[in-house]
Order: structure tokens, then C-alpha cells, then sequence
């Protein structure tokens, strides 16, 4: 072409060709566009020019949309299976040795669990590698069995009570969560302060035989 106009257009064309044929290689639509406006007067090819890239920035856009309508989809399903999970796992019981009044050792079976009032939720995170981060939170009651004068009858107790006014403990986990998989950040307490009010969360150690605290994303 010998104007400028021309000479951009073609310029620009060229670019938002390659452009357009990645999201319609089928129809081959912009080549096509291209042979039209090829032999039309400088008025026409701008016009067509103007709707090509409507077409471009509507093929774009529905690119993108559905690109983010799957991580939704694949965000929800992930969260999802990380409920059930965690409400799948049984309580963690820890048999051990306690000193009462008068130096008298007694066997006692302590139990953490199972989680309760799990909950799931998932939001952008400012990273490239991992976008997203999905935190669990699930609540803990302590129970215990009765004073027992060996180890092997504390292993066998069953029935567990809670002490009373004992309230639940609240605990998370958030993973990172990327493209391709999915990496623990930190488990958390929610600190209890003296009036019986919430504090903050904590960072906390893994319990290596509580299931919760092997859970990890597939």
C-alpha cells in the first residue's frame, strides 16, 4: 500500500492476524478478511479493519472467560474434595502417662477430633507459580477416657468424653495452589485468650499421626 494509513494498517493487520488465526485456525477468518479488504478504498478498509478487531477482541475475551471459568470449576472441585477429606478423618488418640495426687501413675487415652464444621474456601493469591490459595478450617474437641492403672487397658477404652465447658478448638491449613499441583503453606491455631474470646492464628506444629495434618492436594 502507498499511504500511510495503508502501511499501518497492513502493519497492525499482519500483528492481529497471527493473533486472530490462534483462536479461529478452523474458519481461517482473518486471512480471509485480509483478501477482502486487499482491493477496497481507504474508507472500507477501515471500516472492516474497525470490525475485524471487534471480532478479535470478542474471540480474545471468550478465550479468556473460559480459561477463567475452568480454574473456577477446578478451584471449587479442589476445595470440595478437600472438605470431605477432612471430614472423612478419624480422631487422633494419644495414650499416655499422667502423674495424680500422692506421685499415683495412672494410664489415660486422649483424643483430638474428629474435625467438625469443616469449611473450604479459595481465593487469588499474588503469585505467578501458585495464583490461588484454598484454606481449611475445621474445629477439634478434646476428649478423654478414665483413669487407668495400665497401658493396655487405656488402649482399649472406646468411650471418651469431653471435659466440661471445654470449648473446640479451631484450626487451618492453607495450601498454595498452581497449575499443576498443589503445595502446603501453613497449619494454624486460632489462639484462646484468657476472657475465652479468639486471639490470632498461629503457625503450629504437624501432628505426624493426625490424618488431617497429612492431607495434601492431588
Amino acid at each position: 500500500m502507498s499511504c500511510d494509513c495503508g502501511e499501518k494498517f497492513q502493519r497492525v493487520f499482519d500483528a492481529t492476524s497471527e493473533y486472530a488465526v490462534y483462536f479461529d485456525a478452523e474458519r481461517q477468518t482473518v486471512p480471509l478478511l485480509w483478501k477482502q479488504v486487499a482491493g477496497m478504498s481507504q474508507p472500507h478498509r477501515r471500516m472492516r479493519f474497525q470490525s475485524l478487531m471487534i471480532l478479535v477482541l470478542l474471540s480474545s475475551g471468550a478465550t479468556i472467560l473460559t480459561a477463567q471459568t475452568e480454574s473456577e470449576v477446578r478451584l471449587k472441585t479442589l476445595a470440595s474434595d478437600m472438605e470431605k477429606r477432612f471430614q472423612s478423618c478419624p480422631r487422633r488418640e494419644v495414650v499416655a502417662q499422667f502423674e495424680r495426687k500422692h506421685h499415683k501413675q495412672v494410664w489415660l487415652k486422649e483424643a483430638w477430633g474428629p474435625p467438625t464444621d469443616v469449611f473450604a474456601d479459595a481465593k487469588p493469591n499474588d503469585s505467578v507459580l501458585y495464583p490461588y490459595v484454598i484454606s481449611v478450617e475445621f474445629s477439634l474437641r478434646m476428649s478423654f477416657g478414665p483413669d487407668r492403672g495400665n497401658k493396655a487397658e487405656a488402649e482399649n477404652d472406646s468411650t471418651l468424653s469431653p471435659l466440661p465447658y471445654m470449648p473446640k478448638g479451631k484450626y487451618r491449613t492453607i495450601y498454595f495452589v498452581g497449575k499443576d499441583d498443589v503445595r502446603l503453606k501453613s497449619r494454624e491455631v486460632l489462639s484462646q485468650k484468657l476472657d475465652g474470646s479468639s486471639g490470632t492464628w498461629e503457625e503450629r506444629a504437624s501432628w505426624p499421626d493426625a490424618c488431617w495434618d497429612q492431607i495434601v492436594g492431588k
